[in-house]
């Protein structure tokens, strides 16, 4: 398993792939069944992120509590700061 707890991820920077967007490019579902919210102010960048792109999750101290991930669309040379949500 990917995860212990809410808020705990334990496949950082492992290689996932978008399974699909939800509320309004505000949840990021990967193919594992993890959900991610982006944090608002990264949602308009995300909005042009699409199902199968590849992705990476990684820590990061350079968002604000409580989005501690970097979500690294590797395709698109784009990030935003997201948060573990669960399955």
């Amino acid at each position: 398993p990917n995860s212990s707890s809410a808020g705990v991820w334990l496949s950082v920077g492992d290689k996932h792939w978008i399974n699909s967007m939800l509320d309004n490019h505000g949840l990021v579902v990967l193919e594992d069944g993890s959900v991610w919210e982006i944090e608002f102010d990264y949602r308009l960048e995300a909005a042009f992120w699409f199902p199968l792109s590849n992705v990476v999750v990684l820590e990061t101290d350079v968002c604000n509590w409580p989005f501690i991930f970097l979500m690294v669309n590797t395709d698109d040379e784009e990030a935003a700061c997201a948060r573990y949500v669960g399955r």
